[in-house]
């Protein structure tokens, strides 16, 4: 199944309630399966480089595959590999 435009803007209403109740503003990236961009938003008071940030993060969860958490942890010392 390919991400549609309302897909993806979906995402972005979900990741903006989410920092919206954390009071704290996001940049938001929402990219294909091929790791291109889908959609983008940037919360009025977001920093500046919450953008690269953003879409870095983004990136790297769409080539390995999975969330950027995951992959934050098997990438640590001592971290095991993805199964």
């Amino acid at each position: 199944m390919s991400l549609t435009e309302n897909m993806a803007q979906s995402v972005i209403a979900a990741a903006r309630r989410a920092a919206e109740s954390i009071g704290v503003p996001v940049a938001i990236a929402v990219l294909d399966a091929s790791a291109h961009l889908k959609a983008f938003a940037r919360m009025d008071g977001a920093v500046l480089g919450s953008i690269d940030i953003a879409l870095g993060k983004a990136k790297t969860s769409a080539l390995f595959g999975m969330n950027s958490e995951a992959i934050g942890e098997f990438s640590k010392p001592g971290g095991s590999p993805p199964a």
